[in-house]
Parts: C-alpha cells; structure tokens; sequence
C-alpha cells in the first residue's frame, strides 16, 4: 500500500495513470474480442488497422500541404508573371495537371514554350512528358514537378531582368515568413531527391534526379544571394546532405547496377552553392575523419580481430568522399571569347553542364530561348569566404565576342562596365566590401573596368594575355608594365590590375591587404614561371598521358623540316607581315593547283588569313628543323578550314582597311597574305588607311600583279572563321557573292609542306607601310587567358 501511494506521488503519479489504462485496455480486449481468437491476436489486428488509418491521414495531410504550396506557388509566380503558370502549362495546353511541365534544363532543349504570358521565355509551349525510364519519379511526381518548374521559372526571370526590382515578392513573399515558400520548394524538392536515390534503378547524366539537383543548386545559389538563409531552411538542407552522404558511404554497391559516381554527383550538384558548400566539405571531412579513426583502431589490434568488425564497403566508399571534397574545393572561371568557338551548344554539353565551379559573366544576357539553359548556369557573380571574410567575384566577357567567335543569335554581349557596376552594386548592398572583377575582355578594357567602376577592388584579367612583371623577366616574354599594374579610379582609389601570359606559362600569383573597411592596403606579386622546377600534379600527369597515347601515332607524325625559324608570335603576325603567315596563305593558294579549269593557272591567285588565327611559331633549332603535326596543330588550334569565297573588287578594299582600323593594339584581325600586294598608311584616320591593293592575276599565262577593280569579281581562299564574320569581318559574310567549304586548315598546310620536304619561307614584302607605323614595338598582345591563382591576407 505504502508502495502504491509513492506511485501517486510526482512524476510518477503519470506513469501509475498509464499502467491502469493500459490495465483496462487488456480487459477491454478480453471482453470484445471473437471467439476463437487471442486476446493477443485481436490486438495486433486492430494496431494494424490503426497504423495504416494513421499512414492514410498523414497522406492526406502531406497531400494537403504539397497543394498548399503548389497553389501559393502558383498565386506568387501569378503576382509577377501574367497568366500564372497553370494558365500558361495547364489550360494552354489543355493537358491534366497532374502532369506538370517542368524546365526544358530538365529535360532537354527541345521543351520550348508558348504562353500568352508577358514573359513567354519562363515556361515551355507543350505539356513535358515525364522521361519512361525513370519509375522513381513516376510514383510521386507531383512532389517532383511542380517545384522544378517553380524554381526555374524564378531563376529564368531572374537572369532575363536582370535586376531584383520589381522581383522582391519572388523571395520575400507578403503573405508569410519571408523566404518561406522558396525555402518550402527548395526543401521537398531534396525530400524527393533522397527518396529517388534510395532505389535501385540506375541514373544517368541526363536522369531527372541529377537535373533536379541542379535545380536546388542553382535556385539555392541565385535567391538566397539577396538574403541570408533561415536557421530552419538551412537544417533542411543541412539533413538531405547528410542523408545522401551517409547513403553514400555506408551503401554496398557491389550488389547493384548504379555505380556510387552517380550519387556522388549529386552531392557535388547539391555542394556547389555558398549556402551547402561549406557544410558539405565539413560533413565530409568529419565523416572521412570517422572512417580513418575505425581504421586506425582495426590496425591497432594486435590479434586482428577488429577486422571482421569494419564493413571493407565504407573503406572503399570513402575515396567517393575525398572525390567529392576535392571537386567542391575548385574555384570560379569567367568565359572568353573562345569558349563560343562551337557556339553555345558546344559550350554548354561538354563544359557548362558538368563543371564544378562557377562560371560567370555579368555582361552577357540570354533571351528567352536560352534563359533556362545558358542563363541559369552562368552567373553574374558569387560570394566566396576568403579568411573569414566574404569576397565578391563578378565575371565579364569581351563584348566584341559576336564578332571574335560564334555564340549565335540568343546571346546579347552588354557593356562591360555598365553590366558589371550593377552587380558591384547590388554585392555592395549585400554587405560585400572586397570584390573582384574576373574577366576576358582585354588588357585596355581591364584598366577602363578598374578606373570607372566604382566598389571594384582588384581585376583580374585575359584575352590579350599580356605579360606583366616586376623586375627582371625569368623568361623571353617582354613586360607590358610592372605586376601588378596600378590603375587610379575616377574616384581616388588604386586598383590593381594583372594578367598573366598565356599557354599556362605562367602562375599569376596577387597577395592582396584590405583593411577592415574593404580598402585595398596593399598589393604585391608576380607570375611564377612554371618550369621544370615545379612539380607536376600527378592526376593531372596521368590524365595527359593517356590522352597522348591516343594522339601519338597522329601528332607525331613528320610532315617535313624547316631551315628557318617560322614566326608565329604576335609582335610579328599582328603588326606586320610574318613568314609563318606567308607559308600557311601560299600552303591555301596551293591547295587549289590542279584544278580543272580552263582559262587560268589556278582556281584562286590570293589566300588571307587573320594574324589571330595563327598561334604558335616553330623553332628550327630544335628536332633539326624537323616538323610534326602537333606542331601544326599548336599553329592552328581551332580545327577550321580553307574556303573559297568570291567577292568583288570594294569588298575586298574594306577588308583590308578593316585589317588596320586598330593598328598597334595587337588585335587579331590583321592580315596575312598570299598572292596579294597591300600597302597601308596608319597614319591616316581609320577606313581610310588602305594606301593600294593589288592581286594576283590567275587569268593571265605570266602571272603578275594588277589593281584590283571595284566591279571585278575575285576569288580568294580564307579561313571559315573569317567567312562567318569571325574577329569582325562581316563584310566578308554579309557581301560574298559565292562560297564554297574547303578542307582542314592543318591538312592543308601539312600537304604543302610534304610536298616540298624543306622549306624556308621569308618576308618578301608583300605588306608594306607608309606614315608613321608604329610596328611591334606596343610590345606583345596574345590572345588565351592563362592559370591565375589569387592569395589573400585580410
């Protein structure tokens, strides 16, 4: 009795209350249950009964809370975007809306869209079908869809404005905790995630698990820039990560057909932003840190026996770990002209949509065909954390890049300075006070950035690849100025500005101060000369080596010897007539000996080629003269060819006067010849500089020189590069009159040069000039960004 009075004291008082009803519960059973059935028996029926009344109300509530938020999500893109998105997917198209349309970045580029909305570039034209070879995503694909679409759609009118204003609804909703119904999309997008990844089917690159990482990454990555993340939402991301990491790590994947890669992509997707990339190396190291203690205890024991308790599987499983860890330790790269040379397709499928860094420019805006696409995965700008301090790095692409290459007509290249003072500003509001500008626009733009952008600290710059050096030069490249190179802001300031050469040659190293206002103290560095001195990265090693085993038979191959040294370099091929340039141009003229044609020596007389396409020279001083195709390959990198073009006679009068409108800068669009005799006059203003041009005459049985004639048709062989308006010449696109495609540029000259076993080309003055040219002594100007790696003391 004493016993039983304690019990109803305190705390205990409840558990006595449980133990009486659970008393009457089992007297209840007895009394009620069928004859012929256990007490025991009857009870697991109607828990079993219970849980599965409980799993259907949780349904139905999970249920209800996805259509909650599908229909805010719907209300919100509608305060923004006319139509809404179930106006423009689901009554447009007349399909069920249990199918939703997601991102053509889902799946694939042919997803286009027509809506009678403002903004028709956000949402596709035709109801989405659901890919068949994904059962993990048909089961719920509701869960899946509707926040993809979301997300994208907020990602594409993001990079289609431009700017915040008029957007702040879009991630700081009225109608509730601001961020709460991004952070709500974002969250049950990774929900379905992990549950994807749990079975066993196997996934590809293309699969919508991978793409809806991207999603996450990308919308995590653009939104929650103009704000800091909540403690909630960032447990939520925080808890999926975990999830799939120790999925990844503690899963034995001898026993199924997906490999782990495939999840480990995921999780680098997932890492690549600044709100879970930070958490994701920390969860990874501790959890490597975990496994290496395990091993280390297995090894201390003397008999062994720990062994048995160690699953080999996560030993195994963790080298995915330090994969995923060095993958998200890369930094940021800003596009150049060059990476449109295969357009924008060719650029995105091999490079944009499997690197692990950031790529930004904040000058190049896509249109509504390739907002989804292109336009989520080049960002303006990203914040990295440097020392505990937050960095700011904007990217910026040459806008003259429609001209120097070929990104096609959905990509609008802005001013430079302009697009990027609008990011500066808007890192500035965010609390950013160090900031970067990374771009390829050339040495002259880069001064023009650090003197009239205002917030810009440092720039770090390409695409003329000028080489700058503080004191004596551990090479042959000549300084263009002292490293860094100080530039005054229209406001004051001292902004450094760097480069670093070209061809990898060069480490650019910057070691930057700020002071605790953001203000650069102090700036001091140099490139490091990246000889034999400097160990090479063994994977890096590794992986060249087994691309040279397949290139070996090709690129070694001898085509023929030189007893001169052929010079490709700058100073020479873009300020004056080169004798590596009067080679390749007689090797385009020759191509065409033999041709069926009555009436002339030859189909064509004359060959251009822009110095810019020439890009490497060949020192007869080494393999004796001898020369391979890698070299010639080293020449002409870009795989173009020779072509034929026929254009009249004041066609070709202003092309060359566009060869000199920017004599003495170094760019890529002078020209070399064959077959022709130009003389300039640079000291006239420019588009009137061509002083006389003559041609080769093919019609004639001796061949000489005559004036070429305005009304006179010619024909001329020039690089395709050159024949679709490449480095600016689209005159020569838009006024041809006849073009035919030739053959491979290194086959071409290969051929010219077997034929002739030795050859000794010279500067036979066929470009000559009268004034006061300047010449190569504006020093050396290339044209490929080279490895910068930037220190920083704050």
């Amino acid at each position: 009795m004493e016993s039983k009075t304690s019990n109803l004291q305190g705390a205990c008082r409840r558990q006595w209350a449980l133990s009486q009803a659970r008393v009457a519960l089992a007297l209840v059973l007895v009394k009620i249950k069928p004859s012929g059935v256990s007490a025991r028996q009857y009870a697991d029926a109607l828990a079993s009964k219970l849980r599965i009344l409980d799993e259907g109300w949780k349904k139905e509530a999970r249920d209800l809370q996805e259509q909650v938020l599908r229909l805010r999500q719907e209300l919100l893109m509608s305060q923004v975007v006319p139509g809404g998105l179930a106006a423009s997917s689901s009554e447009a198209a007349g399909c069920d809306r249990t199918v939703d349309p997601a991102s053509q970045d889902l799946f694939g580029p042919e997803c286009v869209v027509q809506t009678d909305s403002e903004t028709p570039e956000l949402l596709p034209s035709v109801p989405l079908q659901r890919p068949a070879d994904t059962p993990r995503l048909q089961e719920r694909p509701q869960e899946v869809f509707p926040h993809v679409e979301f997300l994208q759609s907020l990602c594409a009118l993001q990079r289609v404005r431009g700017d915040d204003h008029g957007l702040e609804p879009l991630w700081f909703p009225p109608d509730a905790d601001a961020g709460s119904l991004l952070a709500d999309s974002v969250c049950q997008l990774l929900d379905s995630v992990v549950k994807a990844c749990k079975d066993p089917p196997p996934f590809g690159p293309g699969d919508p698990v991978l793409q809806a990482c991207r999603v996450v990454s990308q919308a995590t990555d653009l939104f929650c820039s103009q704000r800091l993340p909540s403690v909630e939402f960032k447990r939520g991301v925080e808890s999926s990560l975990e999830e799939l990491t120790e999925m990844l790590l503690h899963r034995d994947w001898s026993s199924q057909l997906p490999a782990p890669e495939n999840l480990s992509e995921c999780l680098i997707v997932l890492g690549s932003n600044n709100v879970s990339k930070s958490f994701l190396i920390r969860h990874l190291l501790t959890r490597l840190s975990g496994v290496a203690d395990q091993l280390w205890q297995v090894f201390q024991d003397a008999e062994g026996s720990a062994i048995h308790k160690f699953p080999l599987a996560q030993y195994h499983n963790s080298f995915h770990l330090f994969w995923i860890v060095k993958t998200l330790l890369q930094n940021s790269k800003a596009i150049g002209n060059h990476e449109f040379d295969n357009g924008v397709d060719g650029l995105m499928a091999p490079f944009m949509e499997d690197v692990r860094f950031a790529v930004l420019s904040a000058n190049i805006r896509p249109d509504e065909t390739l907002a989804a696409t292109f336009g989520a995965s080049c960002l303006p700008y990203k914040i990295f954390t440097v020392g505990g301090e937050k960095v700011g790095v904007v990217g910026y692409t040459s806008q003259e890049t429609p001209a120097l290459s070929r990104p096609g007509p959905h990509l609008k290249f802005e001013d430079e300075v302009t697009s990027l003072q609008l990011q500066v500003d808007k890192l500035q509001t965010m609390g950013v006070n160090k900031i970067v500008a990374l771009g390829h626009s050339g040495f002259l733009v880069d001064q023009d950035i650090a003197r009239k952008v205002r917030g810009v600290d440092v720039v770090v710059g390409g695409h003329t690849n000028t080489f700058l050096f503080t004191g004596t030069p551990p090479s042959n490249e000549i300084p263009a100025g002292p490293y860094p190179f100080m530039v005054e802001s229209d406001d004051g300031r001292q902004v450094p500005v760097v480069q670093a050469y070209a061809y990898g040659k060069y480490l650019g190293y910057l070691k930057v101060t700020f002071d605790p206002e953001g203000n650069v103290v102090s700036s001091t560095g140099n490139p490091i000369l990246l000889n034999s001195s400097i160990p090479q990265d063994p994977d890096v090693l590794a992986e060249v080596e087994e691309w040279k085993k397949n290139l070996a038979n090709y690129s070694s191959q001898l085509v023929g010897k030189t007893l001169v040294f052929l010079d490709g370099t700058n100073p020479m091929c873009r300020f004056g007539e080169c004798n590596l340039g009067n080679l390749i141009c007689d090797a385009m003229v020759n191509n065409y000996i033999g041709s069926s044609v009555k009436n002339v020596w030859n189909l064509v007389g004359a060959a251009i080629i822009n110095g810019g396409g020439i890009r490497s020279s060949i020192d007869e001083r080494h393999g004796n003269g001898s020369i391979s195709t890698e070299q010639l390959m080293a020449v002409l990198p870009f795989g173009g060819t020779f072509d034929l073009v026929q254009l009249r006679g004041s066609t070709l009068k202003k092309v060359f006067e566009f060869s000199v409108r920017r004599y003495g800068q170094g760019s890529g669009e002078f020209l070399q010849v064959s077959g022709f005799q130009v003389q300039f006059d640079v000291s006239k203003p420019p588009g009137s500089r061509l002083r006389s041009l003559h041609i080769l005459c093919t019609s004639c049985r001796v061949p000489r020189y005559r004036p070429v004639e305005d009304a006179e048709v010619y024909t001329v062989a020039v690089p395709d590069y050159l024949v679709s308006g490449g480095d600016g010449y689209a005159v020569i696109a838009d006024e041809m009159i006849k073009h035919n495609s030739g053959d491979l540029d290194v086959s071409v000259v290969s051929r010219y040069i077997s034929q002739r076993r030795l050859v000794f080309p010279a500067v036979e003055g066929r470009i000559s000039f009268y004034g006061s040219a300047s010449g190569p002594g504006r020093g050396p100007t290339l044209v490929l960004l080279g490895s910068l790696v930037l220190l920083w003391t704050v």
